[in-house]
């Protein structure tokens, strides 16, 4: 019995890593509907959906993830700012979250 192996050339695909952005979304007609493709590098599909407010929210979360990032380590530095223990715990729950991890 012989093993199926990808081609050499095959990228090795890393499921823990965040697909970089940015994201685009990618209408496409099937008939009379229309679903949308989220696309990074220009055409390279990460996934489909069906509704166009959650295409455009997916689409959004590598720069929503980079800007949550940002914030916190701007917030940890300054000490919160002022800004509620609840909120920055909300804060990383959401960052928790999208990168496949559990809230605390």
């Amino acid at each position: 019995m012989s093993t199926m192996s990808l081609p050499q050339t095959a990228p090795k695909i890393n499921h823990t890593e965040i697909t970089s952005g940015p994201w685009r979304v990618v209408p496409f007609n099937i008939g009379c509907n229309t679903i949308y493709d989220i696309c990074y590098e220009g055409v390279r599909p990460i996934g489909t959906i069906a509704k166009k407010a959650d295409a455009h929210l997916a689409s959004a979360s590598p720069d929503m993830c980079e800007a949550l990032e940002y914030a916190l380590n701007n917030l940890r530095k300054n000490k919160n700012n002022g800004l509620g223990l609840a909120a920055v715990q909300k804060m990383k729950n959401a960052l928790a979250l999208a990168k496949g991890g559990e809230p605390e």
